[in-house]
């Protein structure tokens, strides 16, 4: 009887393109039990669960089906975003104001192509992103040269 967690552990490895062969050397089992925990014959254990977790770069919560994979990509925007913003507060004020520049044209030019799938990034869209990420290098690498 396939559970959730048979379930995900199934999704996930074929996101990846992953044979079962593959996934189960990765992960340091038999490509049977592999297949036994993806059908639901058998139930993990936790140290199992932990490694998938690593291996796949999910929450636990994930693998256990306990959110969706639309949840899930939030939180994984929300914990990068998290990262972030714990790295500009150490960030020097320039430095985070071009790094404010970049995530907001990127997200713009995001929303575009999301808006507009299967076109390309117009220039007037695309430059802007380009100028504020040679921006953002610029004053990284003069800030790199001045603690040198």
């Amino acid at each position: 009887m396939q559970t959730a967690f048979s379930r995900v552990l199934t999704e996930l490895r074929h996101q990846r393109g992953m044979s079962q062969k593959q996934a189960a050397s990765d992960l340091g089992i038999s490509q049977a039990l592999l297949s036994h925990y993806e059908n639901g014959a058998r139930e993990p254990r936790l140290e199992f669960v932990v490694k998938v977790c690593e291996y796949y770069g999910v929450t636990s919560d994930r693998l256990l089906g306990l959110v969706n994979e639309e949840n899930a990509n939030v939180e994984r925007l929300a914990a990068t975003v998290e990262e972030l913003l714990g790295r500009m507060r150490e960030m020097e004020p320039e430095t985070a104001a071009a790094v404010i520049r970049c995530v907001r044209s990127g997200a713009d030019a995001i929303s575009y192509m999301l808006d507009h799938p299967g076109q390309p990034l117009p220039p007037e869209r695309l430059i802007p992103v380009l100028q504020n990420y040679a921006d953002l290098t610029r004053v990284l690498t003069e800030e790199r040269t001045a603690d040198d």
